[in-house]
């Protein structure tokens, strides 16, 4: 579903006509639903739900749905969540009146357009989806007129059967099946022998890692169109996206919103079987060849969902900026693969035309810059003039990840996975989550390195590690003093002592693991020792070899030894209290 085709009869060299990607889901005449979502927290009084539901009812506005739970910023409060009609009353003034009522109130508007100071409605759960997924702007199982397929009554009945089913559609349900007919199936037969041809040569290594799983568990091949069941399931199992039907085209906003949520709304019916090179709209052939391989690579994948996340709650004009960044890099990206191009974009292999163009010296070819692809503008009746490459998945990712900072929207958001929904991150106490989160993960990875690296290497050859790195340590300790007392070269015992201390370190990171020394270095009671320890031996370094200035040579390596035995005594229970009371009662006598 992710591009908008119009009739456009571009020749390629052998004359036929071939399926030309024309616009990007527009945004314009969007039919939003007609409800307005407000989050607010209230003052504690009695009665005071009841004076703010008063509100609601002096400005004649009727009431969908309404919930309290803890408040997310403060742990104290109660928070309300409210969807209302904004076909009746006046939505507007009840806000503001409502603004003096409470705490905090947020505003998420679908019908946003006619609303001060709200941020775009979007989906909170997966299921929320089944809100727009009927939503379409054009096609479905209306044609039209100079649609191949607009004078085809059997070809139009089928549309509706097609439509039928998507829009009957509802999250959690399996995607039913459909028997495709004998035209059908040789359409797609057409298009699927003539696209596997240039595959190998043409489309990047993680499209073509995937293709032949495919085959293997979807039953791709020219004899069969494959079901949206069978390849959601996979999908899920590879890199947890999903397919969820859809009768027709989507406003941007509602279909970025969908990615946000790991679910591709994929078409289910075929182009008309009197062009089989050609379409007017995207069909299962374009999303069962163009987009569902990628959608099986776990760094495609999470590029995709970036751009979904980053159209949450987003201001008009950057929808269009993210639209277009899906059109050049989900649509018509290029990447680079031992240093050469290859194809990403579903747009291009789902074409065959396009495809052979794209790698040619005729197109111009630019670095890809979501700054710069954001408001590049594009024809809608050519091939493209200008592709953007990336230099990987996870280098785009990072670009589009900067690029979504840029967005304005009081918020972030987080995809939570267990639950499918999306949380928004607006104050400490989901920081705070966030960061328990990231810690237990921590945990999860320290374990792993453990058991597989260098923890998980044999006791004997840790201790070997632990001995050599040891003895390095003691030879140039002892070398440093040597230098001292022998030449009375300030410097080289500095940097002998640095290095020797170094090693002396590092020596238990054979008997600990490299990320478990790293934890322990910057535990709470230890990480300001660690960081002045750091950044003296780097001082000391530093004085020795550029500055060469004795005094300081000599307050840095004191500064070293001072907080390297601060950071060890750590270790030993009550060392640290017990060396407190004494300088205490030193200074107290």
């Amino acid at each position: 579903m992710g591009t908008l085709y119009e009739n456009n009869n571009v020749p390629i060299n052998d004359g036929e006509k071939y399926d030309r990607p024309a616009k990007y889901l527009p945004t314009d005449n969007e039919n939003h639903s007609s409800k307005t979502s407000l989050i607010f927290s209230l003052h504690e009084e009695v009665g005071a739900l009841a004076k703010a539901l008063h509100v609601f009812e002096k400005h004649g506005i009727s009431l969908l749905h309404i919930e309290s739970r803890l408040s997310r910023q403060n742990k104290a409060d109660h928070e309300f969540y409210v969807e209302c009609d904004n076909t009746m009353g006046s939505v507007t003034d009840a806000i503001k009146e409502l603004r003096e009522e409470s705490k905090y109130l947020h505003v998420l508007s679908q019908d946003h357009k006619t609303l001060d100071e709200s941020t775009p409605w979007f989906p909170r759960k997966m299921r929320d989806l089944d809100q727009f997924a009927n939503r379409v702007l054009s096609y479905g199982a209306e044609l039209d007129s100079d649609h191949p397929g607009f004078r085809d009554v059997l070809y139009r009945k089928r549309r509706k059967e097609f439509a039928d089913i998507a829009n009957q559609y509802r999250h959690g349900q399996p995607i039913p099946r459909v028997t495709y007919n004998e035209q059908e199936t040789a359409t797609w037969a057409t298009v699927f022998r003539e696209l596997t041809q240039l595959y190998p040569t043409h489309a990047c290594k993680e499209f073509n890692n995937v293709f032949p799983l495919l085959i293997d568990n979807c039953g791709y091949n020219e004899t069969n169109v494959p079901q949206l069941e069978d390849v959601s399931q996979f999908l899920q199992d590879c890199s947890g996206f999903r397919l969820r039907p859809v009768a027709g085209l989507l406003s941007s906003r509602d279909f970025l919103a969908g990615l946000a949520f790991r679910v591709f709304h994929s078409t289910q019916y075929i182009r008309h079987h009197s062009v089989p090179m050609y379409t007017p709209e995207p069909d299962v052939c374009h999303e069962l060849l163009g987009h569902v391989p990628l959608f099986a690579d776990p760094d495609f994948a999470e590029f995709s969902q970036e751009i979904g996340m980053a159209s949450l709650g987003a201001p008009d004009e950057y929808i269009t900026r993210l639209a277009t960044l899906y059109w050049f890099t989900v649509e018509f990206g290029l990447c680079m693969e031992n240093n050469e191009r290859k194809a990403y974009g579903a747009g291009l292999l789902s074409s065959f035309g396009e495809l052979r163009y794209c790698l040619t010296d005729t197109p111009t070819v630019v670095s890809f810059d979501p700054f710069r692809t954001a408001v590049q503008p594009y024809p809608i009746t050519n091939y493209q003039p200008t592709y953007f490459l990336a230099e990987s998945f996870k280098d785009a990712k990072e670009k589009l990840r900067q690029y979504a900072m840029t967005i304005p929207r009081p918020f972030t958001v987080r995809y939570n996975p267990y639950t499918q929904t999306m949380e928004v991150v607006n104050g400490n106490e989901q920081i705070v989550n966030m960061v328990r989160t990231l810690r237990n993960d921590m945990d999860i990875i320290i374990d792993a390195l453990r058991k597989t690296g260098i923890s998980g290497l044999s006791w004997d050859t840790r201790i070997k590690g632990f001995g050599i790195c040891l003895l390095i340590a003691v030879l140039l300790g002892v070398g440093a003093v040597i230098i001292y007392f022998l030449g009375g070269n300030l410097s080289g015992f500095a940097v002998l002592y640095t290095f020797a201390v170094i090693f002396g370190v590092g020596s238990t990171i054979f008997l600990m693991g490299p990320l478990n020394q790293l934890k322990k270095m910057f535990d709470a009671t230890r990480w300001i020792a660690t960081l002045v320890f750091l950044a003296s031996i780097i001082m000391t370094l530093v004085s020795a070899l550029a500055i060469k200035s004795g005094v300081l040579v000599l307050i840095f390596i004191i500064v070293q030894f001072l907080a390297l035995a601060w950071y060890t005594i750590s270790y030993i229970p009550f060392a640290r209290n017990a060396i407190k009371s004494c300088c205490g009662g030193i200074i107290g006598v």
